[in-house]
């Protein structure tokens, strides 16, 4: 994920908490997958530290899940020794780098709040996500389950809990300036093949 320099208020309080994740059937999942917890409609421009980027390596991407704020540029650098197509369908950020090859780099600016998913051209493999947020108010679950969202300005919330691999959970929690606000939140896995077509719509060629 991305640290950011948050251009809004101070003398907010925090949200802690943990996150389980569960199967369709409710148990726990052995190795759940990247958790991303953040204030949801609450608009407070902040910037990235530096310029994000979500690599191609090893025929992976890497991160698998980028958060950054509204409008940040993403590089895609190719650190690998194939070409790489990066691309995604979504409605509201498609995207098409084309073919490029082993130590170049493009790039992307992100427009619209939301979960954009990544695909290659060439290696159906390789999946990925850029998180889009409108505020600093935001952390990835850690190992253990816990997070941490310090400086949330005093209030009523929207915290939303965002997963790959299965629906958001969202709920209501209300924020005192200097006091710790502790929640406990469960998200289900539903997903289970990462199965998809390529840009074109078709399927992917065997033997790449």
């Amino acid at each position: 994920w991305v640290s950011g320099v948050a251009l809004g208020a101070e003398g907010g309080g925090s949200i802690e908490g943990r996150v389980r994740v569960v199967d369709a059937k409710g148990n726990p999942v052995k190795r759940p997958p990247p958790v991303v917890v953040f204030v949801e409609g609450l608009v407070e421009p902040f910037r990235a530290s530096s310029m994000p980027e979500v690599s191609q390596e090893h025929r992976q991407f890497k991160p698998e899940v980028l958060v950054v704020p509204l409008r940040t540029r993403v590089a895609f650098p190719n650190r690998d020794q194939v070409d790489h197509n990066v691309f995604s369908i979504a409605p509201d950020q498609p995207i098409d780098l084309g073919l490029y090859g082993p130590g170049t780099s493009k790039s992307v600016t992100f427009e619209r709040p939301g979960a954009t998913r990544l695909y290659c051209n060439v290696h159906p493999e390789m999946i990925a996500d850029v998180v889009v947020v409108t505020n600093p108010y935001y952390a990835m679950v850690g190992a253990e389950g816990t997070f941490t969202i310090p400086g949330v300005p005093p209030g009523s919330h929207v915290l939303r809990a965002w997963l790959p691999t299965g629906p958001s959970v969202a709920t209501t929690v209300s924020v005192t300036g200097g006091q710790k606000r502790e929640l406990a939140l469960e998200v289900k896995e539903t997903v289970s093949s990462s199965e998809h077509d390529n840009k074109h719509g078709e399927p992917y060629k065997q033997g790449y």
